[in-house]
């Protein structure tokens, strides 16, 4: 099956993105925005006409048992991006997919992990790549604050379950439930024809080359 966007390409483009605005956290409003901003900026330039770059529009996340906020960048039957994060820590499940991959890059703050089968925590920082696989379920935490793009891939529209459950039958908030499903069916909408007309659009070969070189020189 063929997708649109790579794990590995994404997360250079994020470390490119972090390296070029040499901030040590961001720590304002005005910093996490330029950060988002420029990273929006590079994705469309990389991805011409899959990157939702209007204004962006939050909502409250709430599931398995933690709650953050997130934005849509590009939305399919089979590939989801957004940015996701809380400026106020969170923690909780990650949710159990049986055919969808995540794959969350680090942009600011810390986010600490432990799988199902390990009694010892993963601590990602900016530039690092955390990977839920199909079938595998971790818990997360965000001690403080932190903000990543996530990018998923699979079968999309069977996560959305578990990304509503709790506004559903939790906490009832049905205005983010309502938002979340109303903006994800627009994009979804789109890209189905989009797709049909033009096909899947290739990155640049300048990043296929960059990982593939630097998967050679990781067996020297």
């Amino acid at each position: 099956m063929r997708y649109i966007f790579e794990p590995e390409i994404l997360q250079v483009i994020c470390k490119e993105v972090l390296k070029d605005i040499e901030y040590s956290n961001f720590d304002s409003e005005q910093k996490i925005n330029e950060l988002f901003d420029k990273l929006t900026e590079k994705l469309a330039r990389e991805y011409p006409t899959y990157i939702k770059t209007e204004e962006r529009n939050w909502i409250f996340n709430n599931a398995g048992g933690a709650m953050g906020s997130l934005t849509l960048l590009h939305g399919s039957l089979k590939e989801y991006l957004i940015f996701f994060g809380t400026p106020i820590g969170t923690h909780g499940h990650s949710g159990r997919y049986r055919k969808a991959d995540v794959y969350d890059i680090m942009l600011d703050g810390e986010m600490l992990c432990y799988n199902e089968d390990k009694i010892t925590r993963a601590t990602y920082l900016p530039g690092d790549m955390a990977i839920l696989k199909r079938k595998l379920a971790k818990s997360y935490r965000i001690p403080e604050r932190a903000w990543m793009l996530e990018y998923a891939r699979g079968g999309i529209p069977a996560m959305i379950r578990f990304g509503i459950g709790d506004n559903l039958y939790s906490n009832f908030d049905y205005k983010s439930s309502n938002q979340l499903i109303r903006n994800y069916g627009k994009m979804v909408f789109r890209n189905l024809f989009k797709r049909k007309k033009k096909g899947n659009i290739p990155v640049s070969e300048f990043y296929r080359n960059l990982i593939a070189q630097s998967k050679i020189d990781s067996t020297i």
